[in-house]
């Protein structure tokens, strides 16, 4: 992204400037550090690292979170500060809107694509094959995801998630807090107690950049009952164009899941490899996701799990 921000063509906001115009550049300092601003200073171009506790959110949109958001409060911060403000009219803040979202390098925020609406909810087809090959055993069935009306939990604001699935449900309380969408805890009633997660595990998080990473978890239930693997999740596109059944979804960010670890069965020490992707298409959630399990010499105990999207409610 810095480097398109440094070419000149007709796709550059910069090429539709006067030569002379003043440019000021600025973007909100979080995991890109001083990078940008050591890069562009470099070419003579004056910048602002902006700590994200000076820009400015109204109170109706204290709770909303969104890199389009952060680049309005950016691009006025800028007007209001620059030299010739009263001479900028919309067209250069519109420049100033397009060079935030080049520098911060986002396709959107964590919450863009797993939305937590209350009453939002999507049903899946869901294929789980024991076994290697085409002889494995085929087990089919729905899935059911709906988000309920949030609560508080440990400090915070949660949505209780009800999963619905061979007759047995299972609430995750979920939370955006705009750096990441993260599975934060269990409940069996969605008002009720609840167990705090531990560690969390992160379902999205920044930077939406393809080759980003960050640790997670995956459960198995091999021993009996779960159990927690590590597992890290690569951002693999974020631009991509799929069709399940419940539609063709493009602008979709991809994430590659690769982790593993020991398993103690009742044979004994089970070394299980964990692999998979997962699909979530803007302003949808999850559209499609593929997961295995593999035990190394053991063909006959891979487990492959495949999720499509078939329906959805807004």
């Amino acid at each position: 992204m810095m480097n398109e921000m440094l070419q000149t063509n007709d796709t550059n906001p910069m090429a539709t400037l006067p030569t002379q115009t003043p440019l000021v550049f600025c973007y909100e300092a979080g995991r890109d550090g001083f990078y940008p601003r050591r890069r562009l200073t470099e070419v003579g171009h004056e910048v602002w690292a902006i700590d994200s506790a000076s820009i400015e959110v109204s109170r109706r949109q204290k709770q909303a979170r969104s890199d389009r958001i952060d680049d309005e409060a950016l691009a006025e911060l800028v007007q209001r500060r620059a030299p010739g403000e009263a001479t900028m009219g919309g067209s250069v803040r519109m420049l100033l809107l397009a060079l935030a979202w080049l520098v911060t390098g986002c396709t959107g925020a964590p919450g863009d694509f797993y939305p937590l609406e209350t009453g939002r909810s999507w049903t899946y087809r869901m294929e789980i094959r024991q076994g290697d090959g085409g002889a494995g055993r085929l087990i089919e069935a729905t899935s059911v995801v709906v988000n309920l009306p949030e609560r508080a939990f440990a400090g915070g604001t949660v949505v209780p998630q009800r999963s619905e699935a061979f007759n047995t449900a299972r609430i995750r309380l979920i939370r955006d807090d705009g750096e990441s969408v993260a599975e934060v805890g269990e409940a069996i009633d969605p008002a009720g107690p609840a167990i705090a997660r531990e560690p969390v595990n992160p379902i999205i998080r920044r930077p939406l950049t393809v080759g980003a990473s960050w640790s997670s978890t995956w459960e198995t239930t091999r021993s009996g009952s779960p159990m927690l693997l590590p597992m890290q999740k690569t951002v693999t596109a974020t631009d991509g164009s799929i069709d399940v059944a419940a539609g063709r979804f493009d602008g979709c960010l991809g994430l590659g899941l690769a982790g593993g670890g020991t398993v103690t069965t009742g044979e004994g020490p089970l070394e299980v490899i964990v692999t998979g992707e997962e699909w979530f298409a803007r302003d949808v959630g999850l559209v499609r996701a593929i997961f295995r399990e593999d035990v190394p010499g053991r063909p006959e105990a891979a487990t492959r799990v495949d999720m499509v999207l078939v329906d959805r409610q807004l």
